[in-house]
């Protein structure tokens, strides 16, 4: 499940930024599901009311999920958002 309540909590000032994630499950077990709560990019170590640029593109996440299922990709969508969460997410 994908939601994006950071993104409408928001919307009167059109922030394309703080949207909220939530992944359910692992992917037949390529993604570790361990219950936690991730913030990367800039976002590492703030509180959850800390709102600015600095996250990391959602289509990181794309690629991973891509990757999940044996579709391989490097990056997903338009050049210069390239790189996966793999890394982040990944079970090892």
């Amino acid at each position: 499940m994908l939601s994006d309540q950071g993104a409408r909590s928001r919307c009167a000032t059109c922030a394309p930024f703080g949207v909220t994630f939530v992944l359910i499950g692992s992917c037949g077990g390529y993604f570790k599901a361990d219950g936690r709560a991730l913030k990367l990019g800039k976002w590492a170590g703030k509180t959850s009311n800390w709102h600015a640029a600095g996250g990391i593109p959602h289509n990181r996440l794309l690629a991973s999920l891509s990757n999940a299922m044996d579709v391989p990709v490097s990056g997903f969508g338009a050049a210069g958002y390239d790189g996966t969460l793999d890394a982040e997410l990944r079970a090892v």
